[in-house]
């Protein structure tokens, strides 16, 4: 567990990603993403759709998500997701960067601290 013998440090990361931080988190995972014109045919985009979601386990289901994204002046863009346990490497990465966020903040305090105490004695 990250700070596990610095309370104070654990506070400060809990202010800055939210309480539980370090636990596994559940998050969005895109199984498919399909640029096509300004439309797809009928069969092709169900055809499309029952291919991706067929890539998600059985018990994620429930949580898919399918989006049309685009506009008048871009491509159209299929894409498909749903919720899911984030990686060990993610959940790693997340920790990392509260770990880098405390020392930050650390290093500010102090050199914060240091200048008050040149100005003031």
């Amino acid at each position: 567990m990250a700070f596990e013998n610095d309370p104070e440090g654990y506070k400060m990361a809990c202010g800055y990603a939210g309480a539980d931080f370090e636990k596994p988190k559940e998050v969005r995972i895109e199984t498919f993403r399909e640029y096509g014109s300004e439309s797809w045919a009928a069969d092709n985009f169900l055809a499309l759709v029952i291919e991706a979601v067929g890539q998600i386990p059985p018990e994620r289901r429930d949580s898919a998500i399918v989006e049309l994204e685009g506009g008048y002046e871009e491509s159209t863009k299929l894409v498909i997701s749903y919720r899911g346990p984030e990686t060990a490497e993610a959940g790693r990465d997340r920790v990392r960067r509260c770990e880098e966020y405390v020392a930050e903040k650390r290093a500010g305090e102090l050199a914060t601290y240091n200048r008050l105490k040149a100005k003031f004695g």
